[in-house]
């Protein structure tokens, strides 16, 4: 008979101890609501005001490098303008 059980079967009905026990009854679950920490909530929404504050600091130095640039481009589409003119 101990041949015709597969290998991980083997020595299952034997005295060995597999961690399971018999308990007289289940365990008691808590009736008490898990607690939720409100600072980490204040702490969230500040970092996030932070983080808005960055983006509209990074949007308006945006918005100024922008409008440099498209300074620059019509000053050189000017000048090529009267480059090409000069030449004509």
């Amino acid at each position: 008979m101990v041949k015709d059980l597969p290998d991980y079967m083997r020595g299952f009905d034997m005295d060995e101890d597999y961690g399971f026990t018999a308990v007289s009854s289940a365990p008691k679950t808590d009736t008490e609501q898990p607690k939720v920490d409100l600072s980490a909530l204040d702490n969230q929404s500040l970092e996030l005001a932070k983080v808005k504050d960055d983006v509209s600091s990074i949007r308006s130095m945006m918005n100024e490098v922008m409008q440099i640039v498209a300074e620059k481009e019509t000053v050189t589409k000017e000048q090529r303008n009267s480059t090409i003119s000069g030449y004509l």
